[in-house]
């Protein structure tokens, strides 16, 4: 059965927060730091309006196949995908009808 921590080591305060020390049963471990958050502002970064841009990831051939093209034609990758999809989306809303 594990030891009670002795009580009086207390954590200390530390640059806004505080430093925890584990007990381990027999001897105090190394000290962790907690933030504190007491002083924070809910939402302070949210914006709702923000529009957030996802990586694509794409296989390795699948992206060596664009680069090639890319390069034969004169552009970029990132362009030369924007048209494919475009070409997509117009053949899937003709389809769609």
């Amino acid at each position: 059965m594990a030891k009670e921590p002795p009580d009086d080591r207390q954590p200390e305060r530390n640059g806004g927060g505080f430093i925890i020390l584990g007990y381990n049963g027999e001897s105090w471990c190394v000290p962790v730091y907690a933030p504190d958050f007491s002083n924070v502002e809910r939402g302070k970064f949210y914006r709702p309006d923000l529009r957030l841009i996802p990586p694509v990831r794409l296989k390795p051939e699948v992206l060596d196949f664009l680069a090639t093209r890319a390069k034969e034609r004169g552009t970029t990758v990132n362009q030369l995908v924007n048209q494919l999809l475009k070409k997509d989306m117009e053949l899937i809303q003709a389809a769609a009808g």
